[in-house]
C-alpha cells in the first residue's frame, strides 16, 4: 500500500522555491552605476610622483586608490546617476606630502580628473631672468576676454605678473598676447616674442599648467632701445571657468 505524499514536506519546497525565486529578481536588487575616475599626480616641481595614492569621496563614501608612476584610474559603483561632488585628494609617499583637494562634478562614466599636485600649495607661477622669482604668493585666473593669469606677493609690492593668452581650449603650444613684469612700483617690463606650451588642461575645477618663454625690455621711454633680457617661466592655475 502506498503511503500519502506529506502535507508539510510539499508545503516546505514550495516556500524553499519561492525564496530561491525572490531572490533571482533583478527587479528587487538595488542597480549599480560605474564611474571611473583617472588623472596625472605630480610633486611640487611638477615631477611625477612615483608612490603615492589618491583618496576618492563620492556619495559620502571614500575610496583609497594606490597608484605608481603618478597616473591613477579607479572605478567606483554608485546607487545613483545624478550629478554629485567628488573629491579627489592626492598623496606622495616619498614627501609624505598631501596636496590641496579637488572637487569636480560627475554622474556616471568617465570622470578625468587632469593634472594634480601632491604639494601644500595648488597654484604657482614663476619666472626668472638671471634670477628666480617664484613662486608668488597671490594667483587668479580668468578666462571672460581671452586668458589672464596674475601672480603677485601678498605681502609687498613686486614681483607682480601679468600673462594674457587666446582663450585657453586644450592641451598645446599657443601665442602668448603679452607679458607684464613689475619688479617695484618704478620698474615694470613688456614682453615680446611670447610663446607658451599648455601641458595640461583640466575640467573646471581642476588645474591648468604651462610653460613660456619670451624677451622683456624696461616698459619706459626708451623701451625700443633698451636691452632685451630673455625670460622664461611655468604656471599652475585652477580652472575655474
Amino acid at each position: 500500500m502506498k503511503k500519502a505524499p506529506s502535507t508539510l514536506g510539499c508545503a516546505f519546497t514550495v516556500i524553499i522555491f519561492l525564496l530561491f525565486a525572490a531572490c533571482g529578481k533583478d527587479n528587487d536588487a538595488p542597480a549599480w552605476f560605474k564611474l571611473t575616475v583617472s588623472g596625472t599626480v605630480a610633486d611640487c616641481g611638477g615631477s611625477l610622483v612615483d608612490k603615492g595614492y589618491v583618496t576618492i569621496l563620492a556619495d559620502g563614501i571614500s575610496h583609497k586608490v594606490s597608484f605608481d608612476k603618478g597616473t591613477f584610474t579607479a572605478t567606483i559603483y554608485r546607487h545613483d546617476t545624478a550629478a554629485v561632488p567628488v573629491k579627489i585628494t592626492p598623496f606622495d609617499l616619498k614627501t609624505k606630502i598631501a596636496g590641496v583637494a579637488v572637487t569636480l562634478t560627475a554622474d556616471t562614466g568617465v570622470l578625468d580628473a587632469g593634472w594634480l599636485q601632491a604639494c601644500q600649495y595648488d597654484q604657482q607661477v614663476t619666472y626668472a631672468w638671471s634670477v628666480d622669482y617664484s613662486p608668488i604668493d597671490q594667483i587668479t585666473y580668468s578666462s571672460n576676454n581671452g586668458t589672464l593669469i596674475h601672480g603677485q606677493r601678498a605681502y609687498s609690492f613686486g614681483p607682480d605678473i601679468y600673462i594674457h593668452m587666446p582663450l585657453l581650449t586644450g592641451t598645446g603650444p599657443y601665442t602668448m598676447d603679452s607679458l607684464y613684469v613689475y619688479i617695484n612700483s618704478a620698474e615694470g617690463y613688456k614682453g615680446y616674442g611670447l610663446s607658451c606650451t599648455i601641458t595640461a588642461f583640466g575640467p573646471v575645477g581642476g588645474y591648468i599648467r604651462g610653460t613660456y618663454t619670451g624677451i622683456t625690455r624696461l616698459n619706459n621711454g626708451s623701451y625700443d632701445t633698451n636691452p632685451p633680457n630673455a625670460i622664461s617661466g611655468s604656471f599652475v592655475v585652477k580652472r575655474t571657468q
